[in-house]
């Protein structure tokens, strides 16, 4: 891959052309108005527990391909090899978090303005599940120049479903953290401060752009993982919270967690914990800034059983 980024500029192309335009007024996945969204969210169970006593022997050839069945990713549109350079796209949309910008980059999402590699899903062990998750979060651009996005809430919720996916819950983040290849943890939440980039604001398109070049640097690479990588941002997640906050049955704010600062349950901040945002609900459901990423979850989700095979499960049934 190319470790030469093209600097914030002038846009050179718009996004592909062609593609049918992108509906965020219901859900894709079950075609119900968006006001159906939050109150389907409320009947989320806990999730499981990571085992960790079954992370020694590491994921398993099997267990990667369970992962790109086409029950998995069948929905995920195919990869643009003409797809512009992610920091053109940025620079196309507006500067600032709302609708119009969540709309220009969910539509470069589903017409395939991503790196091939961009929503590559991997293995996470949750007791006796292997859930599917991204390897890294959601992104637009191309292998020479890809950059992580994010959307308001709801929006984030309607991609992840136009693509046959959900959003993590916080026990998700959890094991996915737990789970990452040290190599692949970004600390990212001791070396980035506000007197980094003090002439925009954090919901800026370029402070996204800045803080991209920020978590490539701390991996060693450019562009999307192809291994599981966690740690460089607070994950967009789906809680009762965001139900509860709601008005006519819209979720209101938007539901963050992690952004760790450690694998292991090391507590690194005054209050105690192990990573910097709490789960809550502290903002409002169009906010969307540089540290916010959108992780897939598949909602197909394996059990395994005593002979070695594994069974199909809903995610949200467990």
């Amino acid at each position: 891959m190319n470790n030469n980024r093209i600097s914030s500029g002038e846009v050179s192309q718009s996004a592909p052309s062609g593609a049918t335009a992108v509906d965020l007024s219901s859900d894709p996945l079950t075609g119900r108005p968006n006001t159906d969204l939050a109150e389907a969210d409320s009947d989320l169970p806990a999730q499981p527990v990571v085992d960790e006593a079954a992370l020694a022997s590491g994921i398993t050839d099997a267990e990667r391909e369970l992962c790109n069945r086409a029950s998995v990713t069948g929905r995920i549109p195919r990869h643009n090899p003409q797809a512009d350079y992610g920091t053109d796209i940025l620079n196309s949309v507006p500067a600032r978090a709302g609708p119009a910008r969540d709309t220009q980059l969910a539509q470069a999402v589903v017409c395939g303005s991503f790196p091939a590699n961009a929503i590559n899903m991997v293995p996470v062990r949750m007791e006796n599940h292997i859930v599917c998750v991204s390897a890294d979060y959601l992104s637009v651009g191309n292998e020479t120049d890809a950059r992580r996005i994010a959307f308001g809430q709801n929006n984030s919720m309607r991609v992840a479903a136009s693509l046959g996916m959900m959003l993590p819950t916080a026990d998700i983040v959890d094991a996915i953290v737990r789970q990452t290849d040290p190599r692949y943890f970004v600390d990212e939440t001791h070396s980035y401060t506000w007197s980094d980039h003090p002439t925009t604001g954090s919901k800026s398109t370029s402070r996204f752009i800045h803080h991209d070049d920020r978590t490539d640097a701390a991996l060693g690479f450019t562009g999307v993982s192809p291994e599981l990588t966690s740690g460089q941002k607070k994950d967009l997640i789906i809680s009762r919270d965001v139900a509860n906050t709601a008005r006519g049955d819209r979720a209101t704010q938007v539901a963050l967690y992690g952004w760790h600062c450690s694998q292991t349950g090391r507590r690194c901040w005054q209050d105690r914990r192990d990573h910097v945002q709490p789960m809550e609900t502290p903002h409002n459901e169009e906010h969307a800034d540089y540290s916010h990423g959108v992780r897939l979850v598949s909602p197909v989700a394996f059990r395994t059983n005593a002979d070695g095979t594994y069974d199909e499960e809903s995610l949200i049934g467990l």
